[in-house]
């Protein structure tokens, strides 16, 4: 099942309409070995940010003809889809440290900014300690509990509050559950739709306080074996899971 490892590119999103800016960010990010997607608007992020995983996202804060309150409101809507991988803002504008973090941001890149304090800034966002063996067999278990059509042992990993989520437009798979008996609930209906569901670990990556996880699933559908990436990330509290946002293309399980 797992052929897993930690040494891959580090997945950014940046949402920036001057596009001017943007190509000069990415370009950089870039160059520094960095994977940098970039949208112009709230309306893409959010659709990013329910279809895929990312280390970090960074993000202006005067975006296109919003209002204060509405970019505000967008940006605690990237900060809800992203965690637990951190939030930080692009600005030129006098917005403190304090201000950010009340809307859930971690850090503040200035414009304009010197390439130097750029890496500088990112570097420190995403400078977090080596995954530990336990995590990672924990994370082992859960695949292999799904595999195994073992849930209860998937309830065994998790908090008694434990909050799962798939963001998305398709209401057979993207929902919120709340509670570790729910959660098992859910995984057993909903895995009983797919015939022999294995998982192939492509990558674990540490956030703040979890785990990012790029996996392959895959399931047999009459004679033919269906296959769609995803990625989880994973929340941790106390040694067990207490969030886990899915992200993948529901669409594509029709």
């Amino acid at each position: 099942m797992r052929s897993w490892y930690s040494g891959t590119v580090r997945r950014l999103l940046v949402i920036e309409d001057d596009q001017d800016t943007a190509s000069v960010l990415a370009s950089l990010l870039e160059a520094a070995g960095y994977s940098v997607h970039v949208v112009e608007n709230p309306a893409d992020a959010v659709v990013r940010l329910e279809r895929s995983a990312y280390d970090l996202v960074i993000t202006d804060v005067r975006l296109g003809v919003l209002s204060l309150a509405e970019c505000w409101a967008a940006i605690e809507r990237f900060v809800e889809l992203a965690r637990p991988a951190p939030v930080g803002l692009l600005t030129g504008w006098n917005v403190s440290l304090d201000e950010a973090r009340r809307h859930g941001a971690q850090f503040i890149v200035r414009k304009p900014s010197s390439r130097d304090a750029l890496f500088a800034t990112i570097g420190n966002a995403l400078h977090l300690p080596p995954l530990d063996d336990v995590l990672i067999a924990r994370i082992d278990r859960y695949f292999a509990a799904l595999q195994g059509a073992q849930y209860d042992a998937i309830g065994e990993l998790c908090t008694d509050e434990i909050v799962y989520r798939l963001p998305g437009a398709d209401p057979r798979f993207s929902t919120v559950v709340r509670g570790r008996s729910n959660f098992i609930g859910f995984a057993r209906k909903t895995f009983a739709d797919f015939n022999d569901p294995r998982f192939e670990v492509r990558a674990i990556r540490p956030l703040p306080d979890g785990a990012l996880v790029e996996y392959t699933g895959s399931w047999q559908s009459g004679a033919v074996r269906r296959e769609l990436p995803g990625a989880i990330m994973f929340a941790v509290h106390g040694g067990r899971f207490s969030a886990i946002d899915v992200r993948l293309a529901t669409e594509d399980l029709r």
